[in-house]
């Protein structure tokens, strides 16, 4: 019996040593388990639709930005301890940001994107603010400042490029990560440049514009239009300068018409508020183009132009979009020409025919 006692007491003790030693590396595990989908919040923390964008890894554009949006990482972990704790980093793609070196100091090559706790849970969810997704690109990590909510200064200039969002798990009183999960976002804030050699040809209540593209990655050209007031007025406007970038409420309020796809004309029927263009008053016109994320480039140089009663253009006017009334135009071929005077013909025709009926 005095040798069983001593046994007993030896099997509770490693039982309980059992217990209450931390689960080993090789259980732990973590992982960003919404990295196909990153749903996007708004600054009040409201889900947003986001923008069909086919891009993989998924794009960042100017516009994300400037509304201040949110990226939410949804972390899965396993065999955390309670006294460890979880940050969010990010990196130019490579970088290793689990090891304190790529964190601290003159060679650090990561930046931190979320100061606040993040909660050791089964699963979390981690807004990340596109602002600071973006402050540290081309910037020494080691300076940085927290973005601030008005800092807009981020948000433009950044050619494309991949940034990692990686969250790293740090067991107590460590400073070199033992767990780290990551997803890659693409970041594009330039724009396209804009369209050159614009030029206008009059009609009867409308204009035809056309350019020479400069960039064939462009999903869409917009057209914008503002009256020019007074007889000898310059073709120049406060409202379109040649190379700026229009701003949310003054693209909404200066577009006349948008072109969809390939195409390098289009004819402009309206104002941007919906009413048609007059013969006999002047309008200045610019255009400005989008790349495939999104992102509105600066505005082209402005041409003028009036529309004048019976003035005829090449091509027929067709689709509306927007409120305004756009369709791309190519110059007619003879036997194009040819129909479409034999059309015009037949047209007339029937119509005098309609009236004396």
């Amino acid at each position: 019996m005095r040798l069983r006692i001593p046994s007993v007491l030896l099997g509770l003790t490693l039982f309980v040593s059992f217990l209450l030693t931390p689960l080993t590396a090789s259980a732990q595990s973590m992982a960003i388990i919404n990295a196909s989908s990153l749903p996007r919040l708004d600054r009040d923390g409201q889900m947003t639709r986001k923008r069909a964008l086919t891009l993989n890894p998924e794009g960042i554009n100017a516009l994300d930005c400037l509304k201040d949006q949110r990226i939410r990482l949804t972390l899965q972990m396993t065999g955390f301890e309670p006294h460890g704790r979880v940050e969010a980093w990010a990196s130019l793609s490579g970088a290793q940001c689990g090891v304190a070196s790529s964190r601290k100091g003159n060679a650090a090559m990561c930046w931190r994107l979320f100061d606040e706790a993040i909660p050791l849970q089964s699963i979390t969810d981690v807004d990340v603010r596109v602002r600071r997704i973006l402050s540290g690109i081309g910037k020494p990590p080691q300076s940085l400042e927290p973005a601030r909510d008005e800092d807009v200064t981020v948000c433009s200039g950044l050619d494309r490029t991949t940034v990692s969002l990686v969250l790293l798990y740090f067991r107590p009183q460590e400073d070199t990560a033992s767990m780290m999960t990551s997803v890659d976002v693409q970041v594009d804030t330039l724009g396209n440049p804009p369209p050159i050699d614009l030029r206008a040809l009059p009609g009867d209540g409308r204009v035809r514009l056309d350019w020479t593209e400069t960039d064939k990655n462009a999903t869409q050209i917009h057209v914008y239009c503002t009256p020019i007031e007074g007889s000898g007025s310059q073709c120049a406007s406060e409202k379109l300068q040649p190379g700026s970038t229009l701003d949310l409420a003054t693209e909404a309020s200066l577009r006349c018409a948008s072109l969809v796809g390939m195409g390098t004309a289009v004819n402009v029927s309206n104002t941007p508020d919906g009413k048609e263009l007059e013969n006999g008053k002047t309008y200045l016109f610019a255009a400005a183009s989008v790349d495939p994320f999104g992102n509105l480039g600066p505005l082209s140089q402005p041409t003028c132009e009036t529309p004048r009663p019976g003035a005829v253009l090449p091509g027929d006017e067709s689709s509306v979009e927007g409120g305004c009334a756009a369709s791309p135009t190519a110059p007619a071929s003879g036997a194009s020409a040819m129909m479409i005077a034999i059309a015009g013909v037949l047209v007339r025709r029937r119509r005098r025919t309609a009236r004396q009926a």
